[in-house]
């Protein structure tokens, strides 16, 4: 088999395990501030870089698409501003289960339409991962730098 990829010289992994207040999203703040301060001291663009964010628990909030849901998310334009830089957004599919109940409740008390419910809320772009922390270990071993802001 072929050797795995190398990972980029600048390869780093961020965990949002919540949100801080309506406005500061865990991790997204410290992430720009990481792209930006990259493009003004290294000229290394967003788009060079190999970024991820694994969002998971109280943290998907951030993830809802606020046309979706009859309530503002303040962190929707950073975390589509992010996406835009290309940067790498995961949701932990165990943290979409225990809140797809809680957000999108019906009358069956039907899981699967809560999660297909949750689901069609996300905002574009946002990818899957089984769980947050299992994708913690599996991206710190292909290489990947880990940052807990």
């Amino acid at each position: 088999p072929p050797p795995p990829p190398q990972p980029s010289p600048y390869t780093t992994l961020f965990r949002s395990p919540k949100s801080c207040d309506p406005r500061r999203g865990f991790g997204i703040a410290q992430m720009k501030n990481m792209i930006r301060d990259y493009k003004e001291t290294h000229s290394i663009s967003a788009k060079q870089l190999d970024l991820k964010i694994i969002v998971h628990g109280g943290g998907g909030l951030m993830l809802i698409d606020d046309s979706t849901v009859p309530w503002t998310n303040n962190l929707q334009p950073a975390v589509e501003g992010l996406l835009e830089d290309g940067v790498r957004i995961y949701f932990g599919q165990n943290t979409v289960r225990g809140l797809a109940p809680k957000l999108f409740p019906n009358d069956n008390n039907d899981l699967i339409e809560s999660i297909q419910a949750l689901t069609s809320s996300v905002i574009d772009g946002v990818e899957y991962v089984t769980g947050g922390l299992t994708a913690l270990a599996d991206f710190q071993k292909e290489g990947y730098v880990y940052i807990q802001p």
